[in-house]
Order: C-alpha cells, then sequence, then structure tokens
C-alpha cells in the first residue's frame, strides 16, 4: 500500500489520520524529533505515530513565501542592502517597467533602478530571500509582470512572490545539519494556514504511519 500523504488525497491506509492529525496541531512540527537527511533532499523525522520526510525545499520554500507575502501585505519587508549594486541588462520594455513601477517594486523589497536606457541596477533585496541572486529575483518579477500585462501588475504579484520564493529557498542538495532542520521545522508553524503543499501544488511532507511498517515487517 501507499504511504499516507499529508493531506491525504486518497483514503489513508492504517495509522494515516492519527498521523495526519497531528500535524495539524499547533507546535506539531516542532514536535517532530529530526533523525536526519536523505540524500539531501529530504528530512526524516520521527512522531508519535509515524515518520515523517519532508521535502527540504518545499518546505522552505513555503515558509519564505508565507514570510515575504505577509510582510508585503503589510508594506514592512525587511531589507538586506547589497555591498555593491548588481548591474542587469533588460530589454527596452522592462526597463519602461521598471521606472513605472519603482515605488511598487520597492513595497516588495526590491530596491531597484536604472543606470542606463537598458541596465538596472539592484541595491537591496528581501532580507528572506538573501540566499537568492538579486538579479535572478529582478527577473522573476519583470517576467512576470511582462507575462500578464502591466494592467494586471497587482494580480502578478503574488505569482512572482511564489517564483521569488522558490529561488530563495533551501535547494535540494543543500547539507543541513540536525539545528537546521530543526529551525526549519519551527518555521513551518508559523504558517498559520499551511494544506502540506509549497507555493506551487507540490506536497512538502508525507508521513509512513508506523502501523504500515510494522504490518509490512510482520511485526
Amino acid at each position: 500500500a501507499a504511504a499516507a500523504a499529508w493531506p491525504a488525497a486518497a483514503p489513508a491506509a492504517p495509522g494515516g489520520p492519527s498521523a495526519e492529525r497531528g500535524l495539524r496541531e499547533v507546535g506539531a512540527f516542532a514536535r517532530l524529533r529530526v533523525l536526519g537527511q536523505a540524500r539531501r533532499l529530504f528530512i526524516v523525522c520521527e512522531g508519535r505515530d509515524a515518520l515523517y520526510l519532508l521535502d527540504q525545499h518545499a518546505a522552505d520554500e513555503r515558509v519564505v513565501y508565507h514570510r515575504l507575502r505577509q510582510s508585503y501585505a503589510e508594506r514592512s519587508v525587511p531589507l538586506q542592502r547589497l555591498l555593491f549594486p548588481e548591474r542587469v541588462e533588460i530589454s527596452e520594455h522592462a526597463a519602461s517597467v521598471v521606472e513605472a513601477h519603482r515605488e511598487a517594486f520597492e513595497a516588495l523589497g526590491l530596491e531597484v533602478g536604472l543606470v542606463g536606457p537598458t541596465t538596472a541596477a539592484v541595491r537591496a533585496v528581501p532580507a528572506v530571500l538573501r540566499r537568492a541572486p538579486p538579479a535572478r529575483l529582478l527577473q522573476d518579477l519583470l517576467d512576470e509582470v511582462e507575462y500578464t500585462g502591466e494592467r494586471a501588475f497587482g494580480d502578478a504579484i503574488d505569482t512572482a512572490i511564489a517564483t521569488m520564493a522558490c529561488h530563495g529557498a533551501i535547494r535540494g542538495g543543500d547539507t543541513l545539519s540536525v539545528k537546521e532542520c530543526e529551525a526549519l521545522l519551527a518555521r513551518l508553524d508559523e504558517v498559520p494556514v499551511f494544506g502540506g503543499h509549497c507555493p506551487h501544488g507540490r506536497p512538502v511532507v508525507t508521513a509512513l504511519p508506523f502501523a504500515q511498517l510494522e504490518s509490512k515487517l510482520g511485526r
């Protein structure tokens, strides 16, 4: 039988419902015991009724998305100023977008201005996205605006935040210590409405109920 996912897309196997309910409790992620990493992709944890495997990139992407979206809504995005502005070559149309929406970009935590007809300089990025290349963050936002059209700039922000969160999150292949894994679990508990998926719809966690494992091993 397949492992019970959280939330379950199909009827859960024995032990699944209990495991799923446990992760919906306040502080449930931080109460898991981190056993380590698998293939530098998954965080393996022990819970009361199950083993839990978290996709480390999807989990951190969900946290980063929540933090950036919340701070943008409050117009209080903490900035990480760059020691040296990063110059980015862009199209003429993109340059006009930067000029027209500079204040909106800054509200998102991206301080950028033109230093030439088709050259932008990124001077600061959202602190929560400090892992991401500044040029990539600017391009994420410009791509989204150009895709939806300038009239729908406001509608493009949410999708852009999701894309920027992807580039600013922990990557698959990153080595994490147990303490770093525990810190990520604690950050997941800060996400108030968490449906078990990253902003792009990928599952963050799956459960392997002990009842299933015991049955498979004849215990």
